[in-house]
């Protein structure tokens, strides 16, 4: 059985909520055209410098929570590592976290 967007969004959240406070789940919608498992996850860095402060993350919701947990996970890590340069404490704070 296929995750809730509900679930994509409580999943989200609680991997931004991980990874940096200044991360933040805008939503999650179904891709026009697309299967309705398909879902894309709009997430933005507050206080960003450096753009792009959008991530847009395509899911599966056909995955396990695990497998959402970790390809989430994996993005915002990739995402924000991108503005270590404009913010230095992300940086040093995804470096602790790995």
């Amino acid at each position: 059985m296929a995750l809730t967007l509900n679930d994509v969004r409580r999943i989200a959240r609680d991997e931004a909520e991980r990874e940096h406070s200044n991360l933040e789940v805008i939503g999650a919608v179904p891709a026009e055209g697309e299967s309705t498992r398909y879902t894309e996850l709009v997430l933005t860095v507050r206080g960003c410098d450096q753009k792009p402060c959008r991530l847009i993350v395509g899911l599966n919701r056909e995955a396990t929570e695990a497998e959402l947990r970790a390809s989430v996970r994996g993005r915002l890590r990739e995402h924000l590592l991108e503005h270590r340069s404009a913010d230095k404490p992300v940086a040093e704070h995804l470096r602790t976290k790995r």
